[in-house]
């Protein structure tokens, strides 16, 4: 997606409703803050004392909202992840041709999702906490990553149906697509160059392009 339409939406934090009673305004700033929290120090990394700092809150008014840390961890994961959902979903919608959608997909994570999480992708940060020690959460994980394989299924569908496309095992695609996304971000968050997710994202087009758009 284009950064105008992009960023104004979603590359910025979440607006308060106003027609909120005050503990759901609290519980959706407590989820707001302590997204980035878990993202960035992942669940048994993140403490009482990281979460009051960065609510400006005591203990006892974060978790008078939650039952425990385990439910604060899975509400702020959904969080997370549905915000970065929803990025994927706009890109979609906001072209009408399948090949731009497609392209406006790949871009989304240096062009979209940095700016809201600098932390990297909370799907892929979650999924390797979770892995064999969090299986509560790694059920969430994979619910996530099948949404976001289905988005990128239903674009490659619509523009083989539409004959844009030539024909391709969908769904295969689709996790080829998203697993050069994931580890190219796990790579340049490692090496902390955002070059690396650029390079992929110019591979990635330039192969659709060349193998998936019919001539």
């Amino acid at each position: 997606c284009n950064n105008h339409y992009i960023f104004p939406l979603i590359g910025k934090r979440a607006r308060i409703d106003t027609k909120m009673t005050k503990g759901e305004r609290t519980k959706q700033m407590i989820l707001e803050k302590a997204s980035h929290v878990f993202n960035a120090n992942g669940y048994v990394g993140t403490s009482v004392s990281d979460l009051t700092k960065a609510t400006n809150l005591t203990s006892g008014a974060i978790y008078g909202s939650f039952n425990g840390k385990e439910d604060l961890a899975a509400q702020a994961f959904d969080y997370s992840a549905d915000k970065m959902l929803h990025g994927y979903l706009q890109c979609k919608t906001s072209q009408n041709d399948p090949e731009q959608q497609l392209y406006s997909l790949i871009d989304f994570p240096v062009k979209g999702m940095y700016p809201m999480f600098n932390e990297g992708c909370p799907v892929l940060n979650m999924a390797v906490e979770a892995d064999d020690t969090l299986p509560w959460m790694q059920k969430k994980v994979n619910e996530k990553l099948y949404k976001m394989i289905e988005i990128f299924e239903s674009v490659l569908q619509k523009g083989i149906t539409s004959g844009k496309f030539n024909k391709v095992d969908t769904k295969e695609y689709s996790l080829y697509i998203l697993s050069a996304i994931e580890g190219s971000i796990m790579i340049a968050k490692s090496m902390r160059d955002l070059s690396v997710m650029q390079s992929v994202s110019k591979r990635l087009k330039k192969e659709i392009k060349e193998h998936i758009v019919q001539a």
